[in-house]
């Protein structure tokens, strides 16, 4: 571990920074016109299986998170 740790620091030194990219992902809303029949399948198939796995939660719930955590 701490050889890792040592080269990792070495590579910010040569670099001047993060040696590698830091980026958020993109999930963008997916417009019905963009996307073909075979992928539009695949997302039917994926919301399907977050409901049958209770991946998703109520809009009452969120808010209800959000007021416990954050006080909104």
């Amino acid at each position: 571990m701490s050889n890792a740790v040592g080269i990792f620091l070495r590579q910010v030194i040569l670099h001047q920074g993060i040696p590698f990219d830091l980026k958020l992902s993109q999930n963008k809303p997916i417009h019905l016109g963009e996307i073909n029949q075979e992928q539009f399948n695949s997302e039917i198939e994926k919301a399907i299986s977050d409901l049958a796995n209770k991946k998703i939660s109520s809009a009452d719930k969120v808010a209800e998170r959000m007021n416990q955590d954050y006080g909104i």
